[in-house]
């Protein structure tokens, strides 16, 4: 797949959810947009190191998708708290969070569509796609090095933040997924071949990582409703935390 097909489809996906998304808040929809941003943002930050001018071809559009990964950031936290709640919460505490919780998912969304009325993203995917097909056609295999190095780089970085005394988990989720797109670029993109077992692992790892993510979030979210939780479910859920941390190879 040639890299501005890649970014391109990228894109296409980003604006399809976003139009369902904004019409009905659907949770697939908000999940998908924001993996999609996520697999260009990592590709950004290679680009953005080594081709600052092809990065500023694209700038406003880039801008334009990041803020729409903002506004859903919260409304996706709540979707997924309120999956949650069923699982960790009494009839009693589940009514009130998610009370709580469609007031915030409500105010999100007027937010969202507001910002999406007030702007056009028709352009944005020919934008990147222009962009990326100057690099494509001139340093393919320069980009090929440098996310090779990114991975290099990111290992390190994990390695560093697991041997230190206070370790930062939330941003080795980042890290991990960082890795496992940037692999699964290097295979559609550059053709090259990656062990299918090491991206098994790193998905896996992402996974565990993220629902341990998704745990301490909504812990913070209960806060914020001022739901205090009885002392077994606090101490289930440390339980599972301490299991996913483990089954991810972190502790």
């Amino acid at each position: 797949m040639k890299l501005e097909d890649y970014v391109g489809n990228q894109i296409s996906q980003f604006n399809k959810n976003l139009k369902i998304a904004v019409d009905k808040a659907d949770v697939d929809a908000i999940h998908d947009l924001r993996v999609s941003l996520k697999k260009l943002f990592v590709l950004h930050k290679v680009v953005k190191q080594h081709f600052p001018h092809s990065v500023k071809q694209y700038s406003s559009s880039y801008k334009l998708v990041r803020t729409f990964f903002k506004k859903t950031g919260g409304i996706r936290d709540y979707q997924i708290a309120d999956s949650l709640a069923t699982q960790w919460l009494n009839n009693t505490e589940q009514t009130i969070f998610y009370q709580y919780s469609e007031e915030k998912i409500i105010d999100a969304l007027n937010q969202l569509v507001q910002h999406y009325n007030s702007v056009d993203v028709n352009n944005v995917e020919q934008s990147f796609k222009d962009s990326y097909k100057q690099i494509s056609d001139k340093y393919l295999f320069e980009l090929r090095d440098y996310l090779l190095s990114y991975i290099e780089g990111n290992a390190q970085r994990i390695n560093k933040i697991l041997l230190s005394e206070d370790s930062n988990y939330h941003k080795v989720r980042s890290l991990i997924k960082e890795q496992y797109y940037v692999q699964v670029q290097l295979r559609q993109i550059i053709g090259l071949s990656i062990n299918p077992k090491i991206l098994e692992k790193k998905n896996r790892q992402g996974k565990l990582l993220g629902q341990w993510h998704d745990l301490q979030m909504f812990k913070k979210l209960l806060a914020k409703a001022d739901i205090d939780l009885r002392v077994e479910v606090s101490t289930n859920l440390q339980k599972k935390e301490a299991l996913l941390l483990s089954e991810a190879g972190m502790l």
